[in-house]
């Protein structure tokens, strides 16, 4: 059974790095050492903290520039999982939900 481990700050650091540089996925995965669904999650975390980018944006983002497919739904519940772990990322959301 695998396990997963969480990233070190200096290894998000090297994948931002890495992505700035133009280096496409494959090439990160085999410098960082990790799994490509990690280095997937950590571009998309970017692009909605940082950058300010709707889950929309991200999936269109990620097909065209990196060839990935991961749909809108799939990126909205990372986020609801990243919040019920104590997350924040749903704080970036441009809408984040009705308030009953």
């Amino acid at each position: 059974m695998r396990t997963y481990k969480q990233l070190r700050q200096e290894q998000r650091y090297y994948i931002f790095q890495l992505n700035k540089k133009d280096f496409t996925q494959d090439d990160i995965v085999k410098e960082v050492g990790v799994h490509k669904s990690t280095i997937s999650r950590e571009l998309i975390d970017e692009k909605l903290s940082e950058q300010q980018w709707s889950p929309e944006q991200i999936s269109g983002w990620l097909l065209e520039e990196k060839s990935i497919a991961i749909t809108h739904e799939c990126i909205y519940q990372h986020i609801w999982v990243d919040k019920r772990q104590g997350g924040d990322l749903y704080q970036y959301l441009r809408c984040q939900g009705k308030k009953y």
